[in-house]
Formats: C-alpha cells, structure tokens, sequence
C-alpha cells in the first residue's frame, strides 16, 4: 500500500514492520540493529532516507501454492515401440514412446486459476502439463575380462508444456555412464562391489519446467553432472 503524502520523521530503534500499511513519506531517518530488511508490501513516495541496516534480502512475492486439480474430461493415448539386443558379453536397448494428452474443464482446486484461464479450459481441450510428445533412452553395457562392466545411456525428451500448455520448451537430451568392478579380496574378507557412475557426463544444462503451465507455478531444471561412488559388500 502507498502512504499518504505528509511530512514526517521516523526513527525505529527495532525492526522494521511486515507488509501493510507503510510510514508515511516525507524525510525520514531510520537506524536499526543489523537485521533482515523488511518484505515488500508497501512502496515509499519520493523523499529522502538514510537507511543503516544489514541483513539478508528481503522476502519478496508470493509463494506458489502446490496443489491437485482435476479435469472433468480427458483424452490419453500413446504408442511404445523397444528392441533390445542380449549376447554373451554385450547387451544393449533402445526405448521410444510417443504420448498425446488433453484435458478439458477444470473440475476440483479451481481457486488456483484466474478466470480468463478457467474458461479458455472449459471450452477447449488443453494439452497437458506432462504430455511431453516424444520420449526415448537407449543404454549398451559391455562386460570385460576381471570382473570389470562398463555402461552407458541416454536419454531425450521433446519438452513439457508450457505458455497454458500451448507450446512446450525446447528438446533436451542427457548421457550418463558407469564403470562397475569386483575385487576379490581372498579369505574372509570376500568380494567386494564397487561401481561409479557419472551423471550428466556433458554438463547439459536443461529446463523440466518453466512455470507459465496450466496448474505450474514453479520452475523445474534437470540435474547437473553427478558422481556417485557405489561401495558394498555381499554376505
């Protein structure tokens, strides 16, 4: 909210106040302890501040509210197609699917829509949030002398929705790969598994989600490069 215009002097020894009403404009001086700056709820008019705080940022917006919704109608179909490929030491797959989903009118959590959004649904079928159009993976693991495996795979996706659902966000695709070995340590003390697996290996940086969808009000990124070390031991 805006002050009135007047003129005024403040001088608030603790902290600051949350959102609402703000003081009134005119020159002001304002010392407090080093703290957390006030959240945004109130815009000053033009005047002239000295302002000797520190502190984290401020708290500012509004937080999404995560919640389910139904549609009253709904049109799901896919296509899957696989090979895959088993010798003695070599093995490999190949996975496509292909989805097309829509919904139309929105039955249950309708609070989290404006109205213009509610009845675009309700007489249109929308794509939605999750149809990603074309997905597919494909792995190969070969298995060495020494107890020794190496692996890799891919995978691709086409994008999610987005923009209410009516355009969706660029294509991404994502290579991992892992060795995985067996020592024999002799004795009682057995064999013991290891395995390392990087994910991501090339770093790519992509976009799940960007918050413009029907029902999404976050955005969402892929994982970054991992590496997990894997240590175990059969009994």
């Amino acid at each position: 909210m805006d002050p009135a215009t007047s003129t005024s002097r403040c001088s608030a020894p603790g902290l600051p106040r949350a959102s609402g009403d703000g003081p009134a404009s005119g020159t002001r001086t304002i010392k407090i302890e080093p703290a957390a700056p006030r959240e945004r709820g109130w815009t000053h008019l033009e005047s002239s501040d000295t302002d000797e705080s520190q502190g984290c940022p401020a708290r500012a917006g509004m937080d999404p509210i995560f919640s389910a919704f139904n549609y009253a109608q709904g049109r799901i179909f896919g296509l899957e197609a696989s090979a895959s490929y088993k010798g003695k030491d070599l093995s490999s797959y190949l996975n496509l699917g292909f989805t097309h989903a829509r919904g139309r009118g929105i039955e249950t959590g309708q609070f989290d829509f404006g109205p213009d959004e509610l009845d675009y649904v309700q007489s249109h079928w929308v794509h939605l949030d999750h149809e990603q159009r074309l997905s597919a993976s494909a792995g190969v693991v070969c298995h060495l002398d020494n107890d020794l495996t190496l692996s890799a795979d891919a995978l691709f996706g086409s994008g999610l929705r987005n923009y209410v659902n009516t355009h969706h966000l660029p294509g991404y695709a994502s290579v991992n790969v892992a060795a995985a070995k067996t020592f024999d340590l002799g004795g009682s003390l057995g064999k013991l598994d290891t395995r390392l697996a990087l994910l991501n290996l090339f770093d790519r940086v992509y976009q799940i989600r960007d918050g413009s969808g029907i029902g999404v009000s976050a955005p969402q990124f892929g994982a970054r490069r991992g590496a997990y070390l894997t240590v175990s031991r059969p009994f």
